[in-house]
C-alpha cells in the first residue's frame, strides 16, 4: 500500500486511530489519483489516443486505490470498540 503522508512517520495512540489515519491516507491516495488522470481524460475525450491509454491505466489505479480504501474500511469496521 502506497501511504500518503507527506515524508512523515504518523503515530498513533490506539490502532483505532491507526485505522481511521489508514482510511484517510487512502482516501487521500484515491483523490491524487482522480486528480492526476484529469487531464488525461480531457485529451483522450478530444480524441488523443495516447491520452486515452493513460486515461484507461489511471481508471485502473483509481479501481486499486478505491479496492484499498474499501478493505481499510471494512478492518476498521472489524475492529473491536472499546
Amino acid at each position: 500500500m502506497v501511504r500518503v503522508s507527506h515524508g512523515t512517520e504518523l503515530l498513533w495512540d490506539s490502532p483505532k486511530d491507526k485505522e481511521h489515519c489508514m482510511i484517510r491516507d487512502c482516501y487521500a491516495k484515491l483523490q491524487k489519483v482522480v486528480a492526476d488522470a484529469a487531464e488525461d481524460v480531457e485529451k483522450a475525450a478530444g480524441g488523443n489516443q495516447a491520452a486515452g491509454t493513460r486515461a484507461r491505466k489511471a481508471m485502473q489505479d483509481v479501481k486499486d486505490a478505491a479496492q484499498e480504501l474499501r478493505e481499510a474500511v471494512l478492518k476498521a469496521r472489524e475492529q473491536p470498540k472499546p
